[in-house]
């Protein structure tokens, strides 16, 4: 959490002096997380955009790839990408991602898909990402 802060600092100011001071999560606290469901086979080769507070995340996809599969790629993107909020698990077809910090903050971490123009999920694949939520002290 400070390290996405600091790098949001220096992007809009790199002439104030910046002390940052790191705590550890309180021990009560809770992550917030989603449960993000993967669905379909995949009839077209494709990429997968997942977003993770405005990072790009792609993931390759395959004609013939399973839900499990996807979200198998899925779970080994987020997890490869250490400047994330998050990390993520997979159980089958579902991809719980949770917050890297306990607390209230995670709650409003945003997750989604296909933001930009032109991209979309490949054929007879869905994704359902519920709102992230549960973080709390």
């Amino acid at each position: 959490m400070a390290h996405q802060m600091a790098v949001h600092w220096f992007e809009n100011n790199q002439v104030t002096e910046a002390t940052f001071v790191f705590l550890d999560d309180d021990g009560s606290a809770v992550k917030a997380d989603s449960d993000v469901v993967v669905a379909g086979t995949a009839t077209e080769d494709g990429t997968l955009v997942f977003y993770v507070n405005g990072a790009r995340i792609p993931v390759g996809v395959a004609t013939g790839d399973a839900a499990a599969d996807v979200a198998a790629a899925l779970d080994a993107a987020i997890n490869a990408n250490g400047d994330l909020p998050v990390d993520s698990t997979v159980a089958t077809a579902t991809v719980t991602v949770a917050a890297k910090n306990g607390g209230v903050a995670g709650n409003a971490l945003d997750l989604r898909h296909s933001y930009v123009e032109g991209e979309t999920l490949p054929a007879r694949i869905t994704l359902t990402i519920p709102a992230i939520g549960g973080g709390g002290t």
